[in-house]
């Protein structure tokens, strides 16, 4: 049993100017046709840190930033009066940034770019991460989203660009309720989650992605639309990136759907009504193994479970509304009935599928 998702990520605008976050980098970038602006969101509140001119002539038509959660790059195209461009703004390993040009008018000079600054390469590779998909298709033009503002939509987005976001040389020096700004509206969500508050949940989701980002999901502690939302100030002593909004915020994101324990892990304990379907896979679960998930309906449809420990006994809790499942060892043709609750003793190597879940 393999359980798939095809979507890729790769949102885009034809905005001028809208601060896009470099993935597995602390740096965002505001691109227009002829400038880069380069801001280090390494600390509380964004630093100018360089501006790079690019050599084309206006106006361009069909002018794109294409942000690539995949590779983790920015891809800029378009057509100027004298050719077609298009370049990759991408990180360096040992930090800061490059521009790679791959197509550029003869005449115009070459915008090719290193610029240095305090970054650190992801913590792990684009193959090894978690995946979300709510079954959306449309087209992923950010501004069509953002004016859409459907959860099933926004949160895949969100979800990636957190685990791009877990940076280690970026420091946290206090809880999130006490940096201020956007930060305490996670503490309220967090709050809403663990109480199981559906209601809670979607309108923190909400006001958290009108005041928490701007451009295409570039984070923020500070209300820049000045949209009447009550916040505490923000502790500008404090060393902690707003990018916590969306490494943090992912996690709240996974904790809706799969929360665990040394001895138990819950299957959908906090499912919003409208994302009734999707899957999630490859998540890694402390001391206990990788779990992929699918659902519909509401309803958990398959399970395909990888245990890291041997002889390790756990207890499945599905939601309200279903008692037990099929449950079948990989290349075992072991099929046996699985009640919720029920202990079990999994053994490392294996692999263990659930379904027809009733």
């Amino acid at each position: 049993m393999r359980i798939l998702i095809a979507d890729r990520l790769r949102p885009y605008t034809h905005s001028l100017g809208a601060r896009c976050l470099l993935p597995g980098t602390s740096l965002a970038c505001e691109i227009f046709p002829t400038r880069i602006s380069i801001w280090d969101l390494s600390k509380t509140l964004p630093k100018h840190l360089e501006d790079i001119n690019i050599d084309l002539e206006g106006p361009v038509a069909d002018f794109t930033v294409l942000q690539e959660l995949e590779k983790g790059h920015i891809d800029v195209f378009g057509q100027s009066q004298k050719g077609y461009f298009r370049y990759l703004i991408t990180g360096r390993s040992e930090g800061g940034l490059q521009v790679v040009v791959k197509k550029f008018p003869e005449c115009s000079r070459k915008p090719e770019k290193e610029l240095y600054c305090e970054h650190t390469s992801p913590k792990v590779s684009p193959i090894a991460f978690e995946n979300l998909s709510f079954g959306c298709s449309k087209a992923q033009e950010w501004p069509a989203i953002r004016r859409r503002s459907n959860l099933q939509e926004i949160l895949p987005f969100w979800y990636r660009l957190g685990l791009w976001s877990e940076l280690p040389n970026l420091a946290y020096s206090k809880p999130i309720d006490a940096v201020g700004g956007a930060a305490s509206l996670l503490a309220e969500l967090e709050k809403h989650i663990s109480d199981r508050n559906l209601v809670g949940m979607e309108s923190g989701f909400q006001k958290l992605l009108s005041v928490g980002f701007e451009g295409m999901f570039s984070p923020r502690y500070e209300d820049g639309e000045h949209q009447g939302i009550l916040l505490p100030p923000v502790d500008v002593t404090s060393i902690d990136s707003p990018l916590l909004l969306l490494s943090y915020g992912q996690k709240l994101i996974r904790s809706m759907l799969i929360s665990s324990s040394d001895s138990e892990i819950d299957i959908l304990p906090a499912l919003l009504p409208e994302l009734h379907c999707g899957r999630l896979l490859n998540v890694e679960l402390p001391n206990v193994g990788r779990i992929d998930l699918e659902w519909s309906k509401k309803t958990i449809r398959r399970i395909a479970f990888h245990p890291s420990q041997t002889n390790h006994t756990l207890r499945f809790l599905f939601h309200k509304g279903i008692s037990a499942c099929r449950l079948q060892v990989a290349n075992k043709g072991i099929k046996q009935r699985y009640c919720s609750r029920e202990p079990f003793d999994f053994i490392c190597g294996k692999s263990y599928f659930f379904d027809n879940f009733t």
